[in-house]
């Protein structure tokens, strides 16, 4: 099933030969958790850690809004995807503790303070307490779609052998439509 999402599925379609193989984590963060940092870290530990989460190997997930936000480089268009990542080991082994409390903490508050609505800027610096608060409460929730290697090669007709190889093509697909990356990836 292909997510209801168009902008998602205008950046995965022409990889895929007919069905999408990515499939929804059932958690996600929901607006009301943007509310402080305690309650966005609980989201995020709800989504990551969920059941589902901890079974999936090898595999690429795409953070995904339910509302798109602007760009403001590139071709300035809207998106609803945050994020591209993968992982050789399961969802919830990659956002250990250490890193979901890195996610709720604004590790330069200079930038927070000087630009609060400029998404990409405080993605850029690090400012993961009032970026995630910012975008969930503004455009979430926030959903997680996954799929693992062999499941994109079934459904490709590729037969790429690592989930970095999937992350790159993903990553490089958004980059020709939208001329920049989604807002907290910083390479292809």
């Amino acid at each position: 099933m292909w997510p209801s999402d168009p902008i998602f599925a205008e950046i995965l379609r022409p990889i895929f030969l007919g069905r999408s193989p990515f499939q929804c984590l059932p958690e996600q963060v929901e607006r009301e958790d943007a509310r402080d940092a305690l309650l966005l870290q609980a989201g995020f530990k709800r989504l990551f850690w969920c059941p589902v989460a901890q079974q999936v190997r090898r595999a690429v997930f795409i953070w995904v809004l339910d509302q798109p936000y602007d760009h403001r480089r590139g071709t300035c268009e809207p998106s609803t995807i945050v994020n591209v990542e993968k992982t050789d080991q399961s969802i919830s082994k990659r956002w250990p503790l250490r890193y979901i409390d890195a996610l709720v903490t604004d590790w330069n508050c200079i930038a927070a303070l000087a630009a609060p609505d400029d998404l990409r800027d405080l993605a850029d610096h690090d400012c993961n307490l009032s970026f995630f608060r910012k975008i969930v409460s503004s455009f979430g929730p926030l959903r997680v779609w996954w799929s693992d290697v062999a499941r994109l090669n079934a459904a490709s007709g590729r037969s790429f052998s690592m989930p970095r190889e999937w992350e790159s093509l993903i990553l490089q697909s958004y980059r020709r439509r939208y001329k920049c990356l989604p807002l907290k990836n910083r390479r292809c």
